[in-house]
């Protein structure tokens, strides 16, 4: 199971195109459902590696239980400013 957390981008269909490749599953998260169900679809379904854009990131790391969560994988450059939020 591979996620992925972003607004619509050419990344998504790349990060598709992969995905059937190897065989594996990917699994949207969407900011439109709310943040509490981003613990629940990372609980359910397990994901270990999660593909997310910056702004998707500061949302990600505010969520409490990141269930099997091991890797995130960002498409854009996180900016200092960026990397200050997280602390």
């Amino acid at each position: 199971m591979v996620g992925i957390f972003a607004k619509n981008r050419e990344e998504w269909m790349l990060l598709e195109y992969a995905n059937f490749l190897y065989g594996n599953t990917m699994i949207p998260l969407y900011d439109t459902l709310g943040p509490d169900t981003i613990p629940y679809v990372l609980n359910q379904s397990g994901i270990e590696t999660i593909f997310v854009s910056a702004p998707s990131v500061l949302t990600l790391l505010k969520v409490g239980d990141l269930g099997k969560l091991k890797n995130i994988v960002t498409f854009d450059t996180l900016t200092q400013d960026s990397v200050d939020k997280l602390k």
